[in-house]
């Protein structure tokens, strides 16, 4: 009767989680380039981690709620149960988490090679190093700048020079679509659909901004809605913002198709220089 009940439960669990379940994220994703340059990835690998962890957070978020709306007969079967939203939430962090560690590591490892063959790389470099040396009035050259980067480790001045870049890219966060732009042009992306998908708007009405927008009000407010944005008679503990799967979905592969389609560019590069 044991192996019976057991296998009896095991068949419904697997039922249960299988039906309705949302496609595999990865069907929806831009495929990786192949045969990866060393220098991508770590990136790669950052970048299949995040979509594993939103993905994961998409799936139990599916299963969380129809699990509730099983047990709770009553409830609503067309709107998502409250419990499930931390999940949709943790899966926009994942993804934009995913997204700045993958690019800085991109940085990291790639601009370093690409500077010694890339013209629109090395451009930038120069614009850099020009900035970095400049006196406080940006007319001249200040000395004590020019003293400390002529002085510091690097086979040569354009690795000290490009070791720095490196570090001041990598500083702040990726969390914006001027910040995603600032970061493609140092690693030398000029194809147009990219950049034109990098690219902000006036109405910050893209997928890549309002993704964007999410995460930082998740991340920065806990989705909490201000108190005279709500209707009157909101209950306290509906004072979140109400996320939706194809929404949450949305915002997760367009975080993760951006990182892949800048590592992709990357690797493309680089290849080619070695052929």
């Amino acid at each position: 009767m044991t192996d019976l009940a057991d296998e009896a439960l095991h068949l419904a669990a697997h039922n249960f989680l299988t039906v309705d379940m949302p496609a595999d994220l990865r069907s929806q994703l831009v495929p990786p380039a192949s045969n990866l340059p060393e220098e991508c990835t770590e990136a790669q690998n950052t970048k299949r981690a995040a979509e594993n962890a939103a993905d994961h957070m998409l799936v139990y978020a599916n299963a969380i709620d129809r699990l509730l709306k099983f047990g709770l007969k009553e409830f609503d079967r067309k709107s998502l149960h409250p419990d499930s939203q931390d999940l949709y939430r943790a899966a926009i962090m994942f993804a934009g988490a995913g997204l700045d560690r993958a690019l800085k590591a991109l940085i990291a490892d790639a601009l370093p090679a690409l500077v010694n063959f890339d013209g629109a790389v090395q451009e930038k470099l120069f614009t850099f190093a020009e900035g970095a040396i400049a006196d406080a009035g940006g007319v001249g050259v200040s000395p004590a700048a020019l003293v400390k980067f002529l002085l510091g480790s690097g086979s040569s001045p354009r690795d000290v020079f490009a070791d720095n870049w490196v570090k001041s890219l990598t500083a702040g966060s990726a969390q914006s679509t001027q910040r995603l732009e600032e970061l493609a042009g140092a690693l030398g992306v000029v194809e147009p659909d990219i950049r034109k998908r990098l690219k902000a708007t006036k109405t910050r009405t893209s997928t890549l901004e309002k993704a964007f927008i999410a995460r930082n009000e998740v991340a920065h407010d806990l989705d909490i809605v201000r108190s005279w944005e709500r209707s009157s008679g909101d209950p306290l503990d509906e004072i979140q913002r109400t996320r939706n799967a194809s929404e949450v979905r949305g915002y997760v592969v367009e975080m993760m198709d951006v990182c892949q389609l800048l590592i992709n560019d990357v690797a493309g590069r680089l290849s080619a220089s070695r052929n």
